[in-house]
């Protein structure tokens, strides 16, 4: 492989890493407003007000998620081609940089914790006040 294609790919890997950080950053922006919300609203004391914010907010978690995946998957392709590369002179090095990155099952596992806590906050008003034998439909 000569140097140019290395640093093709490896213009590449870097864009995929900054596209997956940029994910991350909304997600993280997007799961703090939508708990905040559900923390602060009157609104979701209705249930039907509440199912409205979890779906919308469960829209957004799966977008992101798959935005997520199409970027790892593109850093997989780089990391199976600098591993197919091996014994360059490089090889140990490139194969360090390109295994950088939340993982796949990472992403699902902090999906699925962080968007529980999430729609627990965003039902936890309409849950409560039902109980309390409340009516707000």
């Amino acid at each position: 492989m000569n140097p140019n294609e290395i640093a093709l790919l490896l213009n590449s890997y870097s864009a995929a890493i900054a596209n997956e950080t940029s994910l991350w950053t909304m997600y993280v922006a997007a799961t703090f407003a939508a708990a905040g919300f559900g923390i602060n609203s009157t609104n979701l004391s209705n249930f039907k007000m509440a199912a409205f914010a979890v779906i919308g907010f469960l829209a957004f978690a799966v977008g992101q998620f798959w935005m997520v995946s199409i970027s790892h998957s593109k850093r997989e392709i780089i990391q199976g081609i600098f591993e197919c590369q091996a014994n360059t002179g490089v090889d140990v090095f490139l194969q360090s940089i390109v295994a950088e990155g939340v993982g796949r099952l990472g992403a699902i596992a902090t999906h699925l914790f962080i968007n529980s806590c999430v729609i627990a906050i965003l039902l936890y008003r309409s849950i409560t006040i039902k109980y309390k034998g409340e009516n707000h439909t």
